[in-house]
């Protein structure tokens, strides 16, 4: 699987790592009907993690007006989680149109697409850490205008699929260097008045970095009786070069048989299976640790077994991965 990113173009024409700052500045309108985010993660040398999301609205999901927030989260390496959520007024939001560069009350990020800059601030936690892409940020279709990505229902960006991060943790109060693996993407989109409920019933999101491989993948199943359809995201690359960005050949395995204090069903493993010609990835997700919960929106830190075979070599290794699930009704 040694294809760069021409064969990564072939198998989707419309690839492109040709991305322009502005793609990751603000991409529509502060309407009722829109909403936007900018989403950091980590997984840290120590073992702990860091989360933080940069959210035009805190429920996503519904008409109404600008109430910038931000969700933030770490867990440390014993496991045990902090998280904060907390709404600001309007006119603590900015965002410019040309790049990175986001504010929300004491809370901000900027960066170029290449390295970020973060503080993020709340309930006795703080985060100063710097992003630095290892794998480009990428896109499949034309760069949209501002009313083009309003009609989107969601629009998905990734920045940085996988890169590096540093900087200081605090949390019990005491500050911590931290080094480790980072993820960074943008999302927006549209909330049709019309619509009495969401398209989708739940989606599963997920990250890692093994060995020389990282990948990013997504499943978002459609709630039964709706128009939507199925869809797949799925992301290989070795070192700095992107492998594979075609979807198509992936299957998810996953069974919702536990549930979180509140509730929230979740899958105890995930297989994932990529198959294409004689290419084959495997990736199995055991373990889950709960990092967060928002309600039905739940993050885990999971241990990853990856094995790649390019019909020519066997590639395996293993470590750990941030994945998500988030219900929709």
């Amino acid at each position: 699987m040694e294809e760069d990113v021409a064969a990564a173009a072939a198998h989707h024409p419309a690839f492109t790592e040709a991305l322009a700052p502005w793609e990751d500045g603000q991409r529509v309108p502060i309407r009722p009907d829109t909403f936007e985010w900018w989403y950091f993660d980590t997984i840290l040398d120590d073992g702990s993690t860091c989360v933080v999301n940069f959210l035009t609205k805190a429920d996503t999901g519904k008409i109404g007006p600008l109430t910038p927030s931000i969700q933030f989260n770490i867990s440390r390496p014993d496991g045990t989680y902090q998280q904060f959520l907390h709404s600001y007024p309007a006119d603590t939001f900015s965002a410019s149109t040309d790049e990175c560069n986001v504010s929300i009350g004491p809370n901000w990020v900027h960066g170029n697409l290449r390295e970020y800059r973060l503080h993020a601030e709340g309930n006795g936690i703080t985060a100063d850490l710097i992003f630095a892409d290892l794998v480009p940020g990428w896109r499949l279709g034309p760069a949209l205008t501002p009313e083009q990505a309003a009609a989107q229902s969601l629009g998905w960006q990734p920045i940085i699929p996988s890169g590096t991060v540093h900087g200081t943790l605090t949390y019990d109060g005491r500050e911590h260097h931290v080094t480790g693996t980072c993820y960074h993407d943008h999302q927006w989109g549209h909330i049709s008045p019309t619509r009495t409920g969401p398209l989708y019933d739940y989606w599963y999101w997920g990250r890692a970095h093994v060995g020389d491989y990282s990948t990013v993948f997504a499943e978002i199943v459609p709630k039964p009786g709706t128009t939507a359809e199925l869809e797949r995201v799925f992301m290989l690359a070795r070192g700095n070069r992107i492998l594979t960005v075609n979807p198509t050949p992936l299957t998810v395995s996953a069974i919702q048989d536990r549930a979180a204090s509140n509730g929230t069903r979740y899958p105890g493993h995930m297989e994932l299976d990529w198959h294409s010609d004689n290419k084959k990835v495997q990736i199995r997700l055991t373990n889950p640790a709960i990092i967060a919960n928002f309600g039905t929106y739940l993050r885990f830190l999971s241990d990853i077994e990856l094995r790649v075979d390019d019909g020519e070599r066997l590639s395996t290794g293993s470590g750990k991965a941030i994945w998500e699930v988030l219900h929709l009704t």
